[in-house]
């Protein structure tokens, strides 16, 4: 399996990371780009040494606990909802199926031709990929890389039984003889082969009749699917998905007081906004809203069910609720720094940024005084009637302003992608300057600088001066902080903790 040719797709996704790193880079510089499964007995038989090793995670049941935070649990049945909700209709969720899929249909066509990988032919791979680590530096071996790599051990060996099926099987429906090796692409070819002998047919979403897809006589039910779900995705994505589970729980806590009338009408309203924010997005160039979620495998119906939607929906819902226009507005007033440093005036810039230091190294060779003496140069070039947009693209060192010709784009006064010592300057100057009279400043009024930042010094030019969002444009920005900040007062992320064995298989 651990050859550069082999195909990894019957590990679970993680692992499909794992073993394509460790292909890449440990096994052939281990020399081990020959290791194939000759190399371990064959032929394999229904020998089973240990079935603890091999055996699949049963199922946990439908009420333990998943995960919690704040107060609140969310058991599997809640987060297999979820899983389903977010998944069963996304790209991600198709890919995780067909994964499901394959891998079953290999333990369908391994039984019918007797072949069983013997618990001896897992663990002589393990074995050789344990040496491989320990040999490049891993001093814990694949039981310590599993662990880093949040794969559970048993999950591992499922997996690895499987793909040492496949290849046999493979190998067999090619005619290469025993000892030949087996690529990845034949045997991607071949999985590919045996599922179009047999047919896929897809089942309608949400599955109501407990089948989402059937590969011949093969059939894949949701709860093997939610299963599968539980399985595949990483550890950060079942925490963002219990997240807004329980985001959702207490959200409903929060206001005992709505029907579910109520909430569909949030939810109804939510969906609108984004349909209207999709629809005037350039970006979009005009293809209507479900047509851009048809195209990411969605639709209304699967949307209303995704809980990051309900969520958004009903922390709209509370600062309506609890602010209304006039609210907003106080909330403005009273914190009005904040709102006008990051929505106020805007100045589109660009820069021209070199690289020095007090102490230079041989990563920033220049020093400081060379950089604001090279920077004073480049200045003097832009007085004298040189572009400084040329001259930023020939001489800026940074990368993604300079491919820009030097622009940085729109700059608030609190902006926080930006330096604090270059915002500061520009806005010393903008403070200076009255509005009327901004577009009329020549070159010698305009360039700033140079500009000490923390990576070197800068020349500032500032372009097309915008006034401060009108207040129907401040009053969504002012909205949209309180709503973060009572998601925020409701459950924080790093609040929630995915149950050992609940929430990931």
């Amino acid at each position: 399996m651990f050859c550069p040719q082999y195909s990894d797709a019957h590990l679970p996704q993680p692992v499909n990371r794992l073993v394509s790193r460790l292909v890449t880079s440990l096994l052939v510089l281990a020399g081990l780009a020959e290791l194939a499964i000759a190399s371990y007995p064959v032929p394999l038989t229904r020998e089973q040494e240990d079935p603890a090793a091999t055996a699949r995670p049963a199922a946990s049941a439908a009420d333990e606990t998943a995960a919690s935070g704040g107060g609140l649990t969310l058991s599997v049945a809640e987060l297999e909802r979820a899983l389903l909700a977010r998944h069963g209709r996304s790209d991600r969720g198709a890919s995780i199926l067909q994964h499901l899929l394959e891998s079953r249909l290999v333990e369908e066509l391994a039984g019918e031709a007797q072949l069983v990988v013997t618990d001896g032919a897992i663990q002589a791979r393990w074995n050789e990929l344990d040496r491989t680590l320990v040999l490049s530096g891993e001093s814990g071996g694949l039981a310590s890389y599993l662990e880093s790599s949040g794969v559970r051990p048993t999950i591992f060996r499922h997996y690895l039984g499987i793909a040492l099926a496949q290849e046999e099987l493979a190998r067999r429906a090619l005619g290469i003889p025993q000892g030949g090796q087996v690529t990845g692409e034949q045997q991607r070819l071949w999985i590919e082969e045996a599922v179009a002998a047999r047919g896929v047919s897809q089942e309608p979403w949400p599955f109501a009749e407990g089948v989402v897809s059937r590969c011949g006589d093969l059939a894949l039910t949701r709860d093997q699917f939610t299963a599968h779900l539980r399985e595949q995705l990483s550890p950060d994505e079942l925490l963002t998905v219990c997240h807004q589970a329980l985001l959702l729980k207490r959200e409903r806590a929060r206001m005992p007081d709505l029907s579910e009338a109520a909430v569909a009408a949030a939810i109804t309203s939510e969906i609108e906004r984004r349909r209207r924010e999709s629809n005037a997005d350039p970006k979009n160039q005009g293809v209507p809203y479900e047509s851009l979620l048809a195209a990411r495998g969605l639709d209304l119906e699967a949307l209303r069910m995704d809980p990051a939607i309900p969520v958004a929906a009903l922390a709209h819902l509370w600062v309506d609720r609890t602010h209304g226009t006039d609210g907003l507005r106080a909330v403005y007033q009273a914190e009005r720094e904040l709102f006008d440093g990051h929505f106020g005036t805007a100045v589109e810039t660009s820069i021209i940024l070199l690289k020095c230091s007090v102490l230079p190294n041989e990563f920033i060779p220049r020093t400081l005084e060379a950089g604001h003496e090279e920077a004073a140069a480049l200045r003097d070039r832009i007085l004298a009637g040189e572009d400084f947009a040329l001259l930023a693209r020939n001489h800026s060192e940074d990368r993604a302003s300079r491919e820009a010709n030097g622009k940085l784009g729109w700059v608030t006064r609190s902006g926080p992608r930006v330096p604090e010592e270059l915002r500061r300057a520009l806005f010393d100057f903008v403070d200076r300057v009255d509005a009327s009279t901004w577009a009329e400043l020549t070159a010698a009024k305009r360039i700033l600088g140079p500009v000490p930042v923390p990576s070197g010094v800068v020349l500032i030019w500032p372009g097309e001066r915008r006034p401060p969002a009108p207040w129907t444009e401040m009053a969504a920005h002012v909205h949209r902080e309180l709503r973060r900040r009572f998601l925020e007062e409701c459950l924080k992320k790093e609040q929630v903790h995915l149950s050992a064995g609940g929430a990931q298989r």
